[in-house]
């Protein structure tokens, strides 16, 4: 199935290639991956990525070091949930294996995290606190919050994927300007 993509660039449209349909990336996944063997050296991979990060008017901005390379939209058109796409490069001979994942900015992803290590240390520390005063036959109504603080989690975990729904169609401009410039498909 391939779709269409327009995006405004300036004051002219610009064509996007072909975009991958939804079913690609997991639908439980709020950081999608992907993983491939490319015959071309890191220095070779890098040279492409940099020429097509130095083109006018190109879609995505971003910088390619050492083994790892950080793509993300232009800040003008980021948003709270905006993606980036981060790639680790491995070679090995003439063979480099390319690792990449989507996900959101580290601010937005370490909010997120901090907020599962509270609400889930909360679920645990309940949980004991309810099991050790029901053991001894005392009062356990503290239980009672055991799946108010479940419903927390799951609260955080829907945020993220409806954050990662936000931001499908960026994903979508970075991972086709990433397979442009290696002209690989993923």
């Amino acid at each position: 199935m391939l779709i269409t993509l327009y995006f405004k660039k300036s004051n002219y449209l610009v064509l996007a290639m072909k975009v991958p349909p939804k079913e690609e990336f997991s639908i439980r996944e709020i950081r999608p991956r992907f993983n491939q063997d490319v015959n071309y050296t890191f220095i070779e991979l890098k040279a492409m990525l940099d020429k097509e990060l130095s083109q006018p008017g190109a879609p995505v901005v971003g910088s390619v070091d050492r083994d790892y390379a950080s793509l993300k939209v232009p800040q003008k058109d980021e948003h709270y949930w905006s993606p980036q796409l981060s790639v680790t490069f491995e070679t090995f001979d003439d063979v480099t294996h390319i690792r990449g994942f989507y996900g959101p900015k580290a601010s937005v992803w370490t909010m997120l995290m901090f907020f599962y290590a509270i609400i889930g240390f909360a679920t645990i520390f309940v949980s004991i606190k309810g099991l050790t005063h029901r053991m001894l036959k005392e009062d356990s109504t503290i239980m009672w919050l055991v799946p108010i603080l479940i419903l927390g989690l799951l609260s955080i975990y829907a945020i993220g994927y409806f954050g990662k729904k936000k931001g499908y169609d960026q994903i979508v401009i970075i991972h086709n300007f990433f397979e442009k410039a290696i002209g690989e498909s993923f």
